[in-house]
């Protein structure tokens, strides 16, 4: 079934638009799946990654994206339509804006799942990162 890539969480909406070039969205990755990802509360953070399906087929459905407080409540849930990426049959992009401004500083999970997918599976990852207040003038 359809699967997702590793999540690339960045505060430089910038870095959509260099995987546009030659480098592929996977290849921009870089950071493992497990680094600890520490941004500063009011930062705009997207979180970008690629769906695979089959060439000819069915679309890739849509994704849920969630941020949960770890041990806590879910801040933030919405679906995001993935869009048509860089010609490659079967691959679609999938990019969600996190604005972290209305998100107290914390711990986090950011979940995205593939509509349809089994928990824990190739179309669901989870990616940890941490918020922390800006610094007082």
């Amino acid at each position: 079934g359809p699967s997702l890539s590793g999540v690339l969480l960045t505060s430089l909406p910038s870095v959509l638009a260099i995987t546009r070039g030659e480098t592929r969205l996977a290849s921009a990755l870089g950071t493992p799946p497990t680094a600890e990802r520490r941004f500063v509360a009011g930062d705009q953070v997207v979180a970008a990654a690629e769906a695979y399906g089959p060439a000819s087929g069915p679309a890739i459905p849509s994704v849920t994206a969630e941020v949960e407080r770890v041990g806590g409540e879910v801040v933030l849930q919405r679906r995001v339509e993935p869009r048509p990426g860089d010609g490659r049959a079967g691959v679609t992009e999938v990019s969600l804006p996190i604005d972290t401004a209305s998100i107290s500083p914390g711990r986090y999970v950011l979940r995205l799942r593939l509509d349809g997918a089994p928990a824990g599976g190739d179309g669901e990852r989870s990616v940890p990162f941490e918020l922390v207040g800006r610094p007082a003038r």
